[in-house]
């Protein structure tokens, strides 16, 4: 759920010219995918390395340094946030779009909700983020997303962010 703008693409771009300016010779594949198709894939032993956003115990990890703050995304004109941020504990009276267990997003949102005792219950469950924000615009819906997700629907007016507090 990140955008050509995002930190962690830009942190990863970087990482991909200086590992190519290493190993000339070598090809890369590079494949996007839910988190948990990664887990699956490296598990499998089909690929070398994936960035995801949850870990596996029995998988090594290490820290890229990036972490992007999340926010409540939705079109002002509806009126479901009347605040700058938001309380994790107040997105369970929200209607809520949000991928399925398998997106990195969802499962960290559903981590969290566990770890403050809040149930969170999206209304719908869309794994298209072009989709996800299409019905956040037209329709009294929010989701939750990195703000550089929406960096343009934003600056147009179309849409707001809420950053979410209280765990962030």
């Amino acid at each position: 759920a990140i955008d050509h703008t995002s930190q962690m693409l830009s942190t990863i771009a970087k990482a991909i010219g200086k590992w190519r300016e290493i190993h000339p010779s070598v090809t890369m594949r590079v494949l996007e995918a839910p988190n948990g198709a990664l887990q699956e894939w490296l598990l499998e032993g089909k690929i070398s390395l994936a960035i995801v956003e949850t870990d596996l115990p029995q998988l090594a990890r290490f820290n890229l340094g990036q972490i992007e703050e999340m926010a409540v995304v939705a079109n002002p004109r509806f009126g479901l946030v009347n605040q700058e941020n938001i309380s994790f504990s107040e997105l369970q009276r929200l209607p809520l779009i949000l991928p399925t267990s398998v997106f990195g997003i969802r499962q960290e949102i559903d981590a969290t909700a566990g770890k403050v005792g809040v149930k969170i219950k999206p209304q719908l469950e869309i794994n298209s983020l072009p989709m996800t924000i299409m019905l956040v615009r037209e329709n009294p819906l929010a989701t939750i997303l990195p703000p550089t997700t929406v960096s343009a629907h934003v600056a147009r007016g179309d849409l707001i962010c809420h950053r979410i507090i209280e765990p962030a």
